[in-house]
């Protein structure tokens, strides 16, 4: 799983834990950054029923992925 890779930083026994839930999807027309129309998809973290952080994804519209991100709001769990 993605998730687990060592580029995220957090221990495998707590990304085991966590759940994804979908949040939303935008389509994105214009953007500082990325010159092209892309869609961006949400997903909300869950550890332990509780929101943790989010993912965040972008795909140009024929599905290809150029760009990803982890996004982990609780501190708590951001410094362990």
């Amino acid at each position: 799983m993605w998730v687990s890779s060592e580029d995220f930083g957090i221990d495998n026994s707590i990304t085991d834990k966590f759940k994804f839930e979908f949040h939303s999807h935008k389509l994105c027309f214009k953007h500082e950054y990325i010159e092209v129309s892309y869609i961006e998809t949400n997903l909300t973290i869950l550890l332990e029923e509780e929101e943790v952080g989010y993912y965040s994804w972008h795909t140009l519209l024929d599905g290809e992925v150029i760009d990803d991100m982890l996004v982990i709001t609780d501190n708590e769990l951001k410094y362990s």
